[in-house]
């Protein structure tokens, strides 16, 4: 699965693509239609190994589950970056078959820890600091990282959201979790359905076509079934108007003529007071947000 790609100086974000060996499928459009699609691209590609988010892959096989798809296994699934319930990892392995194993990671420090062989999560501790600390609030442990790995400054803890305990197995650090972080989703008119990364993807895209950070900061907000409405912080240095106008083009790309976008220039966008970090996506229509296909 990919996000974006940048050919010729334009941005390809919502294609199916193939390169020598490897097909690459869109993670931004993840509505049934997208993913019985892909699917069906991915039968008649044949290939041995399915590698991307969790979430992203769960809600493929669901789909194939769901419509009775032409069956495929692969010989070995793996599972990149996310928290995997029980269920959704149950039916992974019912709908592809073969070996399915769990890269576990996180935006601050990628792989924190990889399914051995009797399925325990080994923690990397060469690189990273696991610690845990009593969460009051959730009555239960929560986990908190350091990377060593950043010479200039290895003392920062990171809360990332995980809840669970450490197990100690032989020379081995296991990482148990009851709860993690997973994909944002959400839905739009005319049953389309939508991974949040949409934003992030195509606003590093477009300061990628430009050779230096011409989007500073930005947040989406769904008002309606049929508006996205975005704050965005331009550089100053950039031809605010130009950038605007491609950051508008590709989303409607995405989204389709059904769905309004409406971007907002700003001055300055506030951060989550409770992780710190400028949230990429906001529901203000639907109560509770939108959650993996259940």
């Amino acid at each position: 699965f990919y996000a974006f790609r940048n050919i010729k100086n334009e941005v390809v974000s919502n294609k199916v693509l193939f390169k020598n060996n490897d097909i690459l499928l869109p993670l931004f459009d993840l509505s049934e239609d997208r993913l019985i699609y892909y699917w069906n691209e991915i039968v008649k590609f044949k290939p041995r190994w399915l590698h991307g988010p969790s979430s992203t892959i769960y809600n493929l096989a669901l789909t194939a589950k769901q419509n009775n798809l032409t069956q495929y296994h692969f010989e070995l699934v793996e599972l990149t970056g996310e928290f995997v319930k029980e269920e959704h990892y149950k039916t992974i392995k019912e709908v592809f078959g073969g070996y399915v194993v769990n890269q576990y990671g996180c935006r601050e420090y990628w792989p924190m820890a990889f399914s051995d062989f009797e399925g325990n999560l080994e923690a990397q501790t060469d690189n990273i600091f696991f610690e845990e600390i009593y969460n009051e609030k959730y009555n239960t442990n929560e986990l908190l990282i350091t990377t060593l790995k950043n010479d200039a400054w290895p003392l920062v803890r990171y809360r990332i959201g995980d809840f669970g305990s450490l197990k100690f197995i032989g020379e081995k650090v296991t990482v148990n979790l009851k709860s993690g972080r997973t994909a944002d989703f959400f839905s739009m008119a005319g049953g389309k359905y939508f991974n949040a990364i949409v934003f992030s993807g195509v606003s590093r895209a477009i300061c990628e076509i430009y050779g230096y950070n011409v989007i500073l900061q930005y947040q989406f907000v769904k008002e309606a079934q049929d508006l996205l409405v975005g704050y965005v912080k331009l550089n100053l240095q950039c031809n605010k108007k130009e950038v605007m106008l491609r950051f508008s083009k590709e989303l409607n790309r995405i989204f389709g003529d059904a769905i309004r976008i409406k971007l907002v220039e700003s001055d300055y966008i506030c951060p989550d007071s409770k992780t710190g970090k400028t949230r990429d996506f906001k529901n203000n229509c639907d109560s509770g947000g939108d959650k993996n296909r259940t």
